[in-house]
């Protein structure tokens, strides 16, 4: 039993370790480019029509896309928000919130909430270029 335990913690700690790394966030001249091996948002930034913070909910609906314990990725569904496209670090509490001009919102978090933070403030600095 005790083997047990200690096997099933181990794949929980590789599996949230993991989720951080497998999330890479470019801010480049023009767009943002979200990226795991799984899915890909590039939101350029002049379709931008605001940037906020959001707290995230766990239990959101998976409409086309894949959910783990350490990410979820895809087209989902927030009872708030609405249809939303992301990809969520789910170790994180906060995330942020991209509207677009045409309607869509696309939602991500990675690391922690102080990079959900940065990433926030990083990306209006570039809305405001």
């Amino acid at each position: 039993l005790a083997f047990t335990l200690l096997l099933f913690a181990l794949i929980l700690t590789v599996a949230f370790c993991r989720a951080e790394d497998m999330i890479r966030v470019d801010f480049g001249e023009e767009a943002l480019d979200v990226v795991t091996s799984r899915y890909s948002m590039n939101i350029p930034y002049e379709m931008i029509k605001s940037v906020e913070i959001g707290d995230l909910d766990k239990d959101d609906e998976i409409i086309k896309g894949k959910g783990d314990i350490a990410l979820r990725t895809g087209h989902c569904l927030n009872k708030d928000w609405g249809e939303y496209y992301g990809i969520i670090d789910l170790q994180t509490s906060k995330c942020v919130l991209i509207r677009l001009n045409d309607g869509r919102l696309f939602v991500y978090s990675h690391k922690s909430d102080e990079k959900v933070q940065q990433d926030c403030e990083m990306l209006l600095s570039y809305l405001n270029q």
